[in-house]
């Protein structure tokens, strides 16, 4: 999926989700991990950092790192030596963004290193059902956003 659907997808979770933790701890995380599941890429914001190319070594894109063990690391890491907040927030984000690569054709290997196999749906990044999905996640946000705000 492209940057801008991963960001409208998982924005809606934070508006759902964010009034359970702390919000700065919570926010500041799970903006990171909606970038940083990518990190294993030149082509995407983070991956484009400097300090993130050894990522891009020892990582394949849409590889080991979009699994649920290397969201599971990070949780447990996040939790233990920051705290529930940032743990939480890493967690959602994380997800949001595996679930919608796992919709995918290339797919993700959601559960590497129990099985190397590709969990893939059949939309295409940036065809015709990610533009729908988009506009519909656009409709949700602000729905969303009305009602915290009104």
């Amino acid at each position: 999926m492209l940057f801008r659907t991963h960001i409208l997808f998982s924005l809606a979770f934070f508006l759902i989700f964010y009034s359970f933790f702390q919000v700065f701890y919570f926010s500041l995380f799970f903006l990171f991990s909606i970038l940083f599941v990518d990190v294993d890429t030149k082509k995407s914001k983070m991956g484009k950092i400097l300090i993130f190319r050894p990522f891009q070594i020892f990582f394949k894109h849409r590889g080991r790192f979009h699994s649920l063990f290397f969201c599971f690391i990070f949780f447990c890491l996040f939790y233990f030596v920051i705290n529930t907040s940032a743990a939480f927030g890493f967690l959602i984000g994380f997800l949001s963004h595996l679930f919608l690569d796992c919709l995918t054709l290339k797919g993700v290997i959601l559960f590497w290193p129990i099985s190397k196999k590709r969990i893939k749906g059949f939309f295409k990044t940036g065809g015709i059902f990610e533009t729908f999905l988009f506009f519909i996640l656009l409709f949700v946000d602000f729905y969303l956003l009305s009602r915290i705000l009104f």
